[in-house]
């Protein structure tokens, strides 16, 4: 599996999110992102031709900086027993 991820929107303190995931086979895709117990984005996609992306918002999320390097994490996960569980900031 890999992914990719998000940009920050003109003029706001939000961020246009998208995740790409590849997997080996097509199958059912689970992805979670967390601030700490906290879902902030949950969704379950079924992969076409080994592809899915996810779209969503992050409304004003705490930015990470060198001296406060503030995490999310992000799950994704795959029927097929693919698994990440990625630490990402905003910046």
């Amino acid at each position: 599996m890999s992914l990719r991820f998000a940009n920050k929107k003109e003029n706001s303190a939000d961020f246009d999110t998208k995740v790409t995931v590849k997997t080996s086979a097509d199958c059912n895709v689970k992805i979670t992102l967390k601030d700490g117990d906290k879902v902030i984005y949950k969704a379950e996609k079924t992969s076409e031709n080994n592809f899915c992306e996810f779209d969503f918002d992050v409304k004003e999320p705490t930015l990470w900086n060198a001296e406060k390097p503030y995490l999310y994490t992000l799950i994704i996960s795959a029927d097929n027993n693919e698994f990440i569980k990625q630490k990402v900031g905003f910046k």
